[in-house]
C-alpha cells in the first residue's frame, strides 16, 4: 500500500469543433437519461425528485470541464422537464435553475473549496458539503418550486414539501455521484497488484451480496446496517477514488430496497422513505470521502518520513564525505581564485586595448545605463575625460528632447539583447560636452559578465558623411533639373524635326514628280536617236525619280502620322477592318486573295489609324505571298489581363527571324524592288500607329510558313463589343 494515486486538475475541452460537440452533446444526454430514470421516482410531484443524479453530473461536468458546459446542462434540464410536465415557459425557468445551481456550485468550490481537489484533505471535503451540497442546491429547490407553484402546477401549499424533496435530491446527487465522477478522471492510480485486484473483487462481492441481503428483507431489523462499513473499507484499504465508488453503488442498491418497501428507511410513504435514505447516504458519503481524506493524509506524511529519513541517512554519510573533501575543495578553491584573478586582471587588459584599438568611441553601460569603461577615442567625439564618464549616466550623451526615448529603448533591448550592427534603425544624435549635438551612427553588442548584462556600443561620429550627403543630394536635385531641361529640349527638338520631315516630304514631292515627268518625256522622246548608254542613262533616271517619288510619300506619310495625336474614341474594330478591306478591294480581286475576320472587340481608339495599321497589315501579307499559290489572310483578337491582343495571320513567304525586329524601321527592306515593290514604310507607321496607342507590336514566325503579327491594344476605357 505504498503507492498513491496521482491527482489531476481536470479535462481538457477538446480544440476541434466535432469533439466540441460530441461532449457536449453527452453531457445533455447524460443528464437527461438520468434525469428521466429520477423523475420515476417523483411522487409529490411530477417534476420533482427526491433522487436526482443529473445535479452530481451537472456539478462534475462544470469542475472537469469548465464553465463552457453549461449549455449542455440547460439543454438537458429543459427537455426533461419539458418531457415531463409543464411549458416550455416553465420547462425553461426550471432549467435555468438547475443550470445556475450547477454554475454557482462550481464556482464556489473552485474558489473557496480547491476546485477539482476538493476532495483531496477534510478541509476541502467539509467546503465541498456545504458550498455544493447545502448552499448551491438551494437555487434550484426555490427557482424550480417557485415556478411550479407560480403557473398553477402545484397548489402554494405544498409549496414547502416539494422545496425540500427538490433540495434532498438535488443535494445528495452533489454528495454521492460528483465526487465518484470527479475522482474517477481526476485520481490517476497505479497498476494494481494481484493481491489488491483481488481484494477489490471481494469488497464488490461483499457489498453486492450484503446490499441483496439487507435491502431485499431477508435480515431482522438489528442487522440492516450490515452495509455500513464497506464504504469505509474501501476508504482504509484502497483510497478516495474506491470509497466514493462504493457510496455511489451502496447508494443504488439502498434506492432499490428503498422504493420496493424493504430495508431500514422503508416508510408507508414512498417519499418520506426515500428523503429519510438520501439524509443517511449524504452523510455516510461524506463521511467516507472525509476518512478516506484522512487516510491518504497520513498515508502521505508516512511516505515523506521514510524518505526523509532515508534522505537524512544519506546526507549524514554524504557529508561525513563531504568534510573529507571540502578541505581539498578548499585549497583547490583558493588556486582557482588566484588564477581566475589573475586572468580577469588580463582580459580587462585586453579588454582595454581592444576598446583603444577601435577607430570608433567605445563605451560599456551596465544595465541601470551606467558608464563603466570608455575609450580614449570617445574622450575625443564628446569632449569629456575619461574620469568624468565613469560613473555618468549614458543619457548624459543623449540630447534633452531624445532622452525619455532613449530610456525606453535601453529597456527593450535589455529584454532582448542581441548584436545590433552599424547603420541599423533610426537616425540618432548624441551630445557633447560643450553642449552641441552632432549625428552619430551606433553599433551594440551584448555582453555576459559577472556583474550581469553589459551593452558595449560603438559609437562613430558621421558629420562629415552627412555633409557629403547632403552635397550629393544637391547635385542630384540639380542633374535632376538638367536633365528635365535637356529633355525638354529634346521634345521641343522632335517636333520640329517631325515638322520638317512632314514639310521637306510634302515640298519636295512636286520637283521629283516634275523630274520623273520630264525625264520619262526625254526617254520616250529621244528613245532609240541617242547610243545605246544614253538610253540606259535615261531609263535609270526615270527609275530613280520614281523610287524618289515613292521614298517621299513613305515619309509624308509616316510624319503625317506623328504630326497628329490620335483622336480616342470608342472604336469597333470589326468596322476598321471591313474598311481596310474596301479600300484593298483591287488588290485583293487581283490576287485572289481569301480575307477572313473573326469577331473583334471596340476598343477606345483613334479609328482612321485603326483602319490604316489594318490596311497596311493585310496589304502587306498579300504583297508578300508565295509564287503561285493565293493569298490567305486571317484576322483575330483575344483577352488577356489587362490588354487585346490582336493577330494577323498569312500563308506567304514568312520572316527570317534574324530580321523580326529590322521590318519595323522606316525604308528598311529584305527584297529588292524588282521582286517586291514599296519604300519601306508600312511596318514603321503600324509601329508608329500602336506606340502611340500604348501597345506593342511583333512578329511571330511560322513553322509551318507564313507570318503572324502581333499587336496589342490595352483594354482600359474598351467600349461594349
Amino acid at each position: 500500500m505504498s503507492s498513491s494515486p496521482k491527482a489531476a486538475s481536470g479535462l481538457s475541452f477538446p480544440g476541434s469543433f466535432a469533439g466540441r460537440t460530441a461532449v457536449l452533446a453527452l453531457i445533455a444526454l447524460a443528464y437527461f437519461v438520468a434525469g428521466k430514470a429520477g423523475l420515476e421516482l417523483a411522487y409529490v410531484h411530477a417534476s420533482t425528485s427526491a433522487v436526482w443524479p443529473p445535479t452530481g453530473i451537472a456539478l462534475a461536468a462544470l469542475l472537469l470541464f469548465g464553465n463552457r458546459v453549461w449549455p449542455s446542462i440547460l439543454a438537458g434540464a429543459f427537455f426533461v422537464n419539458l418531457t415531463t410536465a409543464g411549458s416550455v415557459a416553465t420547462s425553461a425557468a426550471i432549467a435555468a435553475g438547475n443550470t445556475l445551481e450547477g454554475l454557482a456550485g462550481a464556482y464556489l468550490v473552485t474558489r473557496f473549496a480547491g476546485g477539482t481537489g476538493a476532495f483531496l484533505s477534510v478541509r476541502g471535503i467539509l467546503r465541498y458539503s456545504v458550498l455544493a451540497g447545502a448552499a448551491a442546491t438551494a437555487i434550484s429547490a426555490t427557482a424550480g418550486t417557485t415556478t411550479l407553484t407560480a403557473a398553477g402546477l402545484a397548489p402554494w401549499s405544498h409549496y414547502g414539501r416539494i422545496w425540500l424533496t427538490w433540495w434532498l435530491g438535488d443535494a445528495t446527487g452533489a454528495l454521492v455521484v460528483a465526487p465518484a465522477l470527479v475522482l474517477a478522471v481526476v485520481e490517476i492510480e497505479p497498476r494494481w497488484p494481484a493481491h489488491k485486484i483481488f481484494e477489490c473483487v471481494l469488497l464488490l462481492l461483499g457489498l453486492a451480496v450484503t446490499g441483496v441481503v439487507v435491502f431485499n428483507g431477508v435480515v431482522p431489523p438489528p442487522l440492516i446496517y450490515l452495509f455500513v462499513p464497506f464504504p469505509f473499507w474501501a476508504a482504509f484499504r484502497f483510497g478516495r477514488r474506491e470509497a466514493a465508488a462504493v457510496a455511489l453503488l451502496l447508494s443504488w442498491l439502498a434506492v432499490w430496497g428503498t422504493v420496493r418497501g424493504f430495508g431500514p428507511f422503508a416508510r408507508p410513504a414512498p417519499n418520506e422513505s426515500l428523503l429519510l435514505l438520501q439524509v443517511f447516504m449524504g452523510g455516510l458519503s461524506v463521511m467516507a470521502l472525509a476518512v478516506a481524506a484522512v487516510v491518504a493524509e497520513a498515508r502521505g506524511v508516512e511516505r515523506e518520513l521514510r524518505v526523509a529519513r532515508d534522505e537524512l541517512e544519506g546526507t549524514v554519510s554524504a557529508r561525513t564525505e563531504s568534510l573529507s573533501q571540502a578541505v581539498r575543495a578548499l585549497e583547490h578553491e583558493v588556486l582557482e581564485r588566484r588564477r581566475a584573478e589573475r586572468e580577469l586582471r588580463e582580459s580587462e587588459v585586453r579588454l582595454r586595448g581592444l576598446l583603444e584599438a577601435a577607430p570608433d568611441a567605445m563605451i560599456v553601460v551596465d544595465r541601470r545605463g551606467t558608464i563603466i569603461e570608455a575609450s580614449a577615442q570617445a574622450e575625443s567625439v564628446f569632449g569629456y575625460p575619461r574620469a568624468e564618464l565613469l560613473g555618468r549616466s549614458v543619457e548624459q550623451l543623449v540630447p534633452e528632447a531624445f532622452r525619455g526615448h532613449h530610456r525606453g529603448h535601453r529597456s527593450h533591448f535589455s529584454e532582448d539583447p542581441r548584436t545590433r550592427p552599424m547603420g541599423e534603425g533610426l537616425e540618432l544624435h548624441a551630445l557633447r560636452r560643450d553642449g552641441t549635438e552632432f549625428p552619430v551612427e551606433i553599433s551594440l553588442s551584448p555582453v555576459r559578465a559577472d556583474e550581469g548584462l553589459l551593452v558595449m556600443a560603438a559609437i562613430r561620429d558621421i558629420t562629415e558623411r552627412k555633409q557629403v550627403e547632403l552635397r550629393i543630394r544637391r547635385l542630384n536635385a540639380d542633374l535632376e533639373r538638367r536633365v528635365a531641361e535637356r529633355t525638354a529640349e529634346l521634345t521641343r527638338s522632335n517636333e520640329a524635326l517631325k515638322q520638317f520631315a512632314y514639310a521637306a516630304s510634302h515640298d519636295l514631292r512636286e520637283p521629283a514628280r516634275t523630274m520623273g515627268t520630264y525625264a520619262e518625256l526625254i526617254a520616250r522622246r529621244y528613245r532609240g536617236r541617242l547610243d545605246a548608254d544614253a538610253d540606259e542613262f535615261l531609263g535609270f533616271v526615270v527609275d530613280g525619280a520614281e523610287w524618289m517619288h515613292q521614298l517621299l510619300q513613305g515619309l509624308l506619310e509616316y510624319a503625317g502620322v506623328g504630326m497628329r495625336p490620335p483622336i480616342a474614341a470608342p472604336t469597333s474594330m470589326s468596322a476598321a477592318v471591313d474598311q481596310a478591306l474596301g479600300n484593298l478591294g483591287a488588290a485583293i480581286a487581283e490576287t485572289g486573295a481569301r480575307v477572313t475576320c473573326e469577331p473583334l472587340p471596340n476598343v477606345l481608339a483613334d479609328d482612321l489609324q485603326m483602319v490604316q495599321l489594318f490596311q497596311n497589315l493585310v496589304a502587306n501579307a498579300i504583297k508578300f505571298r508565295r509564287p503561285g499559290v493565293p493569298p490567305e489572310v486571317r484576322v483575330g483578337a483575344s483577352a488577356r489581363d489587362s490588354e487585346w491582343i490582336f493577330s494577323v495571320v498569312d500563308n506567304g513567304i514568312g520572316i527570317d527571324p534574324r530580321h523580326v525586329e529590322r521590318i519595323f524601321a522606316i525604308f528598311q527592306r529584305l527584297h529588292r524592288r524588282q521582286e517586291y515593290p514599296g519604300a519601306g514604310v508600312g511596318l514603321a507607321i503600324c509601329r508608329k500607329i500602336v506606340d502611340q496607342h500604348g501597345g506593342r507590336i511583333w512578329v511571330e514566325p511560322r513553322a509551318e510558313g507564313g507570318t503572324t503579327l502581333v499587336f496589342t491594344l490595352p483594354r482600359s476605357g474598351v467600349a461594349a463589343s
